[in-house]
C-alpha cells in the first residue's frame, strides 16, 4: 500500500508536513472528501494552503475532482494518472442516507456517442441511491 511519502516522491514534491497531513488523510478513507472534511479532520490548516495544494495535487494527477450533489469533492487518483492524463473515467457514487461520495473504480464510465462537431474534454457519471453501508 502506497504512504504519502510514496506519492509525494513519485510526483517528485516537497515533503512538508502539510502534504503529508492531507494525502494521509486522504489514504485513509474509501471516500471522496470535500474542503469541508478535510477543515474539520486538519482544523490547524490553513484554507490558502489547502486550497493550494488540492490545486497542485489535481494539476499533478495525484487526486481528480468530483462535482458531487452539492459540492466539489475529491479523491485519490487510480495509479497512473498523471498531469497529462488522469484515469478517473469510472463511475461516482453518492449515498443520500450517509452523505458519501464513493469512487467506483470498477465501474468504466459508458461511451457517449456525442453530435458531429462536439468533443468532449471530460465526463463525469454520478449515481445516487443507498450505498452497501447503509442498505438494510
Amino acid at each position: 500500500m502506497m504512504t504519502s511519502d510514496d506519492i509525494l516522491t513519485q510526483f517528485d514534491l516537497r515533503h512538508t508536513k502539510v502534504r503529508q497531513d492531507i494525502l494521509d488523510l486522504f489514504l485513509s478513507t474509501k471516500e471522496a472528501l470535500s474542503t469541508r472534511d478535510i477543515d474539520k479532520n486538519l482544523p490547524n490548516l490553513d484554507r490558502i494552503t489547502l486550497y493550494r495544494n488540492l490545486k497542485i495535487f489535481e494539476a499533478l494527477g495525484v487526486i481528480h475532482s468530483i462535482r458531487s450533489a452539492d459540492q466539489l469533492m475529491y479523491a485519490l487518483c487510480s495509479e497512473g494518472c498523471s498531469s497529462t492524463k488522469h484515469l478517473d473515467d469510472h463511475v461516482h457514487f453518492y449515498c443520500t442516507q450517509c452523505h458519501r461520495t464513493l469512487c467506483l473504480d470498477q465501474i468504466q464510465i459508458p461511451a457517449v456517442q456525442l453530435p458531429k462537431d462536439y468533443e468532449a474534454e471530460s465526463n463525469q457519471l454520478l449515481v445516487s441511491g443507498i450505498c452497501d453501508s447503509c442498505e438494510p
